[in-house]
């Protein structure tokens, strides 16, 4: 569950909004791909949000996500991960107009803790 703390422009201050969120993601071991020598990884995930509060302070509620990730390991504590996102969110709770959006990220992940903490 997650708790959101909303600033509007137009309002004069601070409204409390909580959602709970689920995720179930599927991860592959470490994998290595012909001619190229560091190794890889993939994952897949689907979240769903769910709105507690009859007042959305968001400009989008209702939102369901599948996400798809390769990631390349570039170096021992450096990872590189692209991620592709197909969205979809409704205008407010009881609107029948929605948003579809595909986004691309790229992720770089550097693990500072480790051989400080961890070896």
């Amino acid at each position: 569950m997650e708790e959101r703390l909303v600033w509007q422009t137009e309002e004069s201050g601070f409204e409390f909004s909580f959602r709970s969120r689920y995720r179930v993601r599927l991860r592959t071991l470490d994998f290595r791909l012909p001619l190229i020598p560091t190794r890889f990884s993939s994952m897949a995930s689907f979240e769903v949000f769910f709105d507690f509060n009859d007042e959305i302070l968001e400009p989008y509620v209702g939102t369901h996500r599948i996400t798809f990730v390769l990631g390349n390991y570039v170096a021992k504590d450096l990872i590189i991960e692209i991620h592709y996102i197909i969205q979809r969110s409704r205008k407010d709770k009881d609107s029948e107009v929605e948003s579809y959006d595909n986004i691309f990220r790229l992720r770089v992940k550097h693990n500072l803790a480790k051989g400080l903490i961890f070896n």
